[in-house]
């Protein structure tokens, strides 16, 4: 007959190398979780500037390599990829090859003025500091504590 109560227990043995490797894993969850959102607000700014400018974005991407889910809305392709470290938007114009069609010139971002060019570049950045902006500000009102005077 097999004894109930060593049964319990390798039970409660698994049950615990399953939460020792959960407590490992989770931290890099959540790590890539919030890089991916840190890149994703990112991109936004060049992408929302770029849209603002008049300027062609042919493709918003969150990771690289292959395209994991995708939809086309409009002239611009949002896809989210394989390897989440990273994401592109791809505007067109960055590259002075590219092929530029006509009646397309002002759509182009290498025409654009030299200020509005900045803008798009730096819009990314803008985002980023929005976003810690945001959630410092929200922590705090959350009652997150805050240094004594002097610290």
């Amino acid at each position: 007959m097999y004894d109930l109560l060593a049964f319990t227990d390798l039970s409660v043995l698994a049950e615990s190398q399953v939460l020792k490797a959960w407590a490992t894993v989770w931290p890099y969850l959540a790590m890539l979780a919030g890089f991916s959102v840190i890149v994703f607000i990112h991109e936004l700014g060049h992408f929302a500037v770029a849209k603002w400018a008049g300027v062609r974005v042919e493709r918003f991407a969150v990771g690289f390599g292959r395209e994991l889910l995708g939809f086309t809305r409009g002239e611009t392709r949002y896809s989210l990829n394989l390897i989440p470290f990273g994401g592109f938007v791809k505007i067109f114009g960055e590259d002075p090859m590219e092929e530029i069609k006509d009646g397309e010139e002002n759509r182009n971002f290498s025409e654009k003025p030299r200020g509005v060019q900045a803008f798009v570049l730096g819009a990314g950045i803008l985002g980023n500091l929005l976003l810690a902006w945001g959630l410092l500000s929200a922590g705090f009102m959350a009652g997150l504590p805050a240094p004594a005077n002097g610290a």
